[in-house]
């Protein structure tokens, strides 16, 4: 009999097997051949089931009932886990993350995509799985999201969140006591910026009316302690007093903030990348890192790693690996602020980097001069149309190219591109090993991957940083 899957929401399914995880770290099983996610379980225990949400691939439930319990499991540190999607693996003991993370990888390698590594390394822990990430990045709400055993209150006050989106519904927000991997004085700021709005009756947006002036707060804290906080206003709004208040009153009882600045969004979903980030009181747009000796300029819109322990980590594995002789000419592609190339800048001839920021160029270039690195050029523009144009005939012969893109991977059409470099080496990192593979296998067989290194950025979740090393295939060459 074909089963129908929009008649299994509401059902109650007992003694279900929980056989694995998703793509994205959801533990899941099947029902008659029909995929069913089931929040905070692991593979191999035995639950009964409620499902609640029906999709066209996939169904996901609840767990009522545990009959079989994994050895793995664990007592989650934090009163919002079952709620928040971030530490979306944070009941599972560490060493199993470890060994799931490293089975994720070379499933998307070697099942998906038919790639077997000729070194894969064993994965590299994080030595902190709390208040190690560096980045926190908040949410207003005047409408609370309230669980389904939560009585609802209609006290307004009592109703206002500040706090992170639950997984799947933008729209809704939950309020948080605490987070326990973002650093202490993101959590202090959080929770002094929501008490002195409601002391002062600052409203929170509503996503339903689009009206509230405070619409989201970022929190980025520096290995040298210095904090840039950066607040999203309602542009609906009109500017002036209260805005300015609150800034001022921030800014006065925190020493470690090194600037503060606001944006204006006029979208209920804004896309952060293009707003336009405004000082208060003239405050220097960026922050500073020092990394194993080399000291970077970080713009506040910029990217840079989360994990401040294991980035010196990541950087000396990337280094190690790419076994640089010193004579190289390396274009490191994607390179935003520069901070890997010119970790490597010692090693190589020449240094060429690329991004299509000009705020991130601008700051590789300054951190180049800052770190008295000679041998780097620096250039803005979109990589596919670089590469494409002009500005590949200008280029030297090229050794050796980095590349870490977004999440997403590689643009489509560049890997022809870069394989039309013909460099000798290409050095692969990515936090999404599933893209990852995807792009390496088409840069088979002109290259091979030698090396394969796992480094867990992102404790207490299922994402991964993975290193690949590929080097020119001789004897496709020949």
């Amino acid at each position: 009999m074909n089963l129908n899957p929009k008649k299994l929401k509401g059902k109650r399914i007992e003694k279900f097997r929980l056989t694995g995880f998703n793509v994205d770290g959801f533990p899941m099983g099947k029902f008659r051949g029909f995929p069913i996610l089931v929040r905070n379980g692991i593979p191999g225990e035995i639950v009964d089931i409620q499902i609640n949400l029906v999709r066209e691939m996939f169904a996901e439930a609840t767990i009522e009932k545990i009959h079989q319990t994994s050895a793995y499991r664990q007592e989650p540190e934090c009163d919002h886990f079952g709620v928040c999607g971030g530490c979306n693996w944070m009941h599972i003991s560490y060493e199993y993350q470890l060994a799931q993370k490293m089975d994720n990888i070379l499933y998307s390698f070697t099942m998906k995509n038919n790639i077997v590594p000729e070194q894969s390394l064993p994965i590299i822990p994080c030595k902190e799985l709390q208040h190690y990430r560096n980045k926190a990045e908040y949410t207003f709400s005047a409408n609370r999201w309230f669980q389904p055993d939560e009585p609802k209150i209609e006290n307004p006050l009592e109703r206002l969140a500040l706090g992170y989106h639950v997984p799947n519904w933008f729209e809704k927000v939950f309020d948080i006591q605490q987070c326990p991997i973002v650093l202490p004085i993101a959590e202090r700021i959080r929770q002094f910026i929501r008490h002195l709005a409601i002391e002062n009756k600052i409203s929170f947006y509503d996503f339903k009316t689009e009206r509230g002036l405070l619409k989201n707060l970022t929190v980025r804290v520096s290995g040298l302690n210095e904090v840039v906080v950066i607040i999203g206003f309602n542009n609906h709004e009109p500017f002036g007093e209260t805005q300015n208040f609150l800034m001022s009153t921030l800014w006065m009882n925190f020493p470690e903030i090194k600037s503060i600045f606001y944006t204006l969004q006029q979208d209920s979903k804004p896309i952060f990348e293009k707003l336009e980030y405004f000082p208060y009181k003239n405050a220097h747009p960026y922050f500073h890192e020092d990394v194993d000796g080399y000291h970077f300029r970080i713009h506040a819109k910029s990217f840079f790693q989360t994990n401040l322990v294991q980035t010196p980590i990541l950087y000396k594995r990337i280094k190690e690996l790419s076994g640089l002789q010193g004579n190289e000419v390396l274009l490191d592609l994607y390179c935003g602020t520069g901070t890997i190339g010119i970790y490597l800048a010692d090693g190589v001839s020449q240094l060429i980097g690329m991004d299509h920021s000009a705020t991130s160029i601008e700051d590789a270039v300054w951190n180049a001069q800052k770190n008295n690195i000679s041998n780097a050029s620096f250039y803005c523009g979109d990589i596919f149309e670089q590469l494409s144009g002009s500005f590949f005939n200008s280029l030297p012969a090229i050794d050796i190219i980095v590349i870490d893109p977004p999440r997403g991977g590689l643009k489509k059409g560049l890997i022809p591109l870069l394989l039309k470099l013909n460099a000798f080496k290409i050095v692969y990192i990515s936090c999404n090993p599933i893209t990852q593979a995807w792009d390496i296998e088409q840069m088979l067989p002109s290259y091979r991957l030698t090396h394969m290194q796992a480094i867990d950025m992102f404790p207490n979740t299922h994402h991964v940083e993975n290193i690949c090393i590929l080097e020119k295939n001789l004897d496709e060459v020949k």
